[in-house]
């Protein structure tokens, strides 16, 4: 579930302190006050944009003859966007994250509370359209160096699950924590920054805990980390190439492929890269093929590759996602997504975020897709078990595009779709401009437009608004924790996703507490995380491959797309 109340409690509180601090004794109208509002009105009939910024100005302060309206301020602050007027982005975004979170506030059901001391303040949220029987809760702390509207920073935040007739919590503040209790229950709530317990060692024991269930990308990991040491790195290869894995087996090959290697080393690199060949490495192959011809370095600088631009197979795309997820979704720089025109058709290009002085679109991508709805299901396959995070690449810095790629810009229906992070107030802004027409100028309600834009596609208002938190990421990893400990089945599939991703460890995926998590989770039936077992068993990610116990949990997934689609395409169970 995607929760609007998280991304917008900021602009919430600051609305709040605003509202506040503007409720000064209303100003006597003059009569140039009329005069001048007259014909700012008039003037802004006739397009004049100064006209529609002064008055946005006025709505938006309460100044002159009017009332402090929002909705009006970005009307004619929109309004003057339009015919010309120079607005900074920022400042318009401000506007705009101000005026859906007021209109918000006051359109659903919302608590905010101060700690006696000032230092904590929390935000309850309910929205029974959107999320029934989920109130929305973020806690914030003050931070002293901040401006007065923006002194409250959000270091908590979950869903709790409670009955839709369960009165508001409680809540009762203390030196570290607060309580918040109703009849059903009572919870107490540390009020600190996440942290994490694991041992220094974490990754590594994890990586040679999957090794023992024969996770080959755990093996091929352990090979990797054991540096210089030949031996070592043969014997974590050797093993995952035993096994099936081609991409081991090319390793291999690479080990003795060096300059300064003998014939003999030359020989086994070969032999080994034949092998991966025939496994399915096309890189293998394509490396044979280099050392079949005569090495000529002038001619291959003068007449570079060309881009293959086609798009990937399924079975192709599935097992760079399986890499991918076997070394953590987020692990490093993270994963980026660019979209593009070759020819007359759209590309969609999955890659490594690139990095270094002069990056190439050719070095960043690893798979193509050409249809962005199996861009969409496969990015629902995974993110069953990992938090997805796809950023948006439209880069000025390519060092040099392809003959005949054009970037292209994204949608906000695409940032939806493929969960790419964004500030939600350029996706609102985008929505709102496509439906300028249905802005009534006399009653503008932009919170109404973007709720109907929602329905028309059968989402939920937080869905349209919100595309950064996916499934399962709507709890930061100390919430996750502690609900999870409390026995909250929803926190512990977030907390094995969070483990899995490589959010519980700053960097690297911890597969070992994360599967537990899921565990523990599927013995309370909850169906993410028997969709997330079932993912990884059909795999092999951090438990033996298993196709008959990947059939059971998926079986369980009850209302989860993704898993039904997966459960289809497993081979079909032995005849008794």
């Amino acid at each position: 579930m995607k929760h609007l109340p998280l991304l917008l409690a900021p602009a919430i509180l600051a609305a709040s302190a605003f509202a506040q601090q503007t409720s000064t004794a209303p100003h006597t109208a003059t009569p140039s006050d009329h005069l001048a509002f007259v014909l700012d009105y008039m003037r802004a009939e006739t397009g004049n944009t100064e006209a529609m910024l002064q008055l946005s100005h006025d709505y938006e302060t309460g100044t002159r003859l009017l009332p402090r309206d929002l909705n009006r301020a970005l009307y004619y602050a929109l309004r003057a966007n339009r015919h010309g007027a120079s607005i900074q982005e920022k400042e318009l975004a401000d506007l705009l994250r101000k005026t859906i979170a007021e209109a918000y506030q006051q359109a659903y059901p919302h608590w905010l509370q101060t700690s006696p001391d000032g230092v904590w303040q929390i935000l309850m949220q309910r929205d029974e359209t959107a999320a029934p029987g989920i109130l929305s809760v973020t806690i914030s702390q003050k931070d002293e160096q901040t401006e007065p509207e923006d002194a409250y920073w959000p270091i908590l935040y979950f869903p709790l699950h409670i009955d839709q007739q369960t009165a508001v919590p409680g809540i009762e503040f203390h030196d570290d924590s607060l309580t918040l209790s109703t009849l059903q229950f009572k919870l107490n709530i540390p009020c600190a920054e996440p942290s994490s317990s694991e041992p220094e060692d974490a990754f590594e024991q994890d990586l040679a805990a999957r090794a023992d269930k024969d996770d080959t990308i755990a093996m091929r990991t352990l090979a990797r980390l054991a540096g210089e040491n030949r031996d070592q790195q043969l014997k974590w290869l050797q093993k995952a190439s035993r096994l099936g894995d081609a991409q081991a087996m090319y390793e291999i090959g690479d080990l003795y492929d060096t300059e300064n290697g003998d014939d003999a080393d030359m020989l086994k690199a070969k032999q080994a890269y034949a092998t991966a060949a025939q496994a399915g490495s096309t890189a293998a192959a394509e490396r044979l093929n280099e050392l079949a011809q005569p090495d000529n370095p002038d001619e291959k600088e003068q007449h570079p590759a060309p881009l293959n631009i086609h798009a990937a197979s399924p079975q192709a795309t599935d097992a760079c996602w399986r890499e991918l997820a076997g070394n953590g979704i987020r692990r490093f720089a993270g994963l980026g997504i660019v979209k593009f025109r070759h020819g007359n058709k759209t590309y969609y290009g999955i890659g490594e975020l690139p990095s270094g002085p002069e990056p190439t679109i050719e070095n960043f991508l690893s798979h193509l897709y050409d249809n962005p709805e199996q861009l969409a299901a496969d990015i629902a396959k995974w993110n069953m078990a990992f938090d997805i995070c796809l950023y948006g690449e439209i880069r000025d810095e390519w060092s040099e595009l392809p003959e005949n790629v054009d970037l292209s810009p994204w949608t906000w229906q695409e940032k939806r779709l493929f969960s790419i992070p964004g500030l939600a107030a350029d996706n609102i802004l985008q929505i709102i401009r496509e439906q300028w027409n249905s802005v009534s100028p006399l009653h503008p309600d932009f919170l109404a437009i973007l709720r109907n834009t929602a329905a028309r596609d059968n989402k939920t208002l937080a869905d349209i608004c919100n595309t950064y938190w996916t499934e399962g990421s709507t709890y930061d990893l100390s919430s996750a924790r502690m609900l999870a400990e409390h026995g909250d089945p929803n926190a512990m599939y977030a907390l094995g996703k969070l483990y899995l991703s490589g959010d519980a460890n700053d960097v690297f995926p911890l597969f070992m507490p994360g599967i537990a998590w899921f565990e523990k989770a599927a013995k309370l039936n909850h169906p993410g995380a028997c969709a997330a077992l079932g993912l990884l068993h059909a795999e092999g990610l951090g438990v033996k491959k298993d196709i008959a116990a990947a059939r059971r949990y998926l079986q369980r997934a009850r209302g989860i797309p993704a898993a039904e689609r997966l459960l289809q395409t497993l081979p079909p169970a032995p005849e008794k």
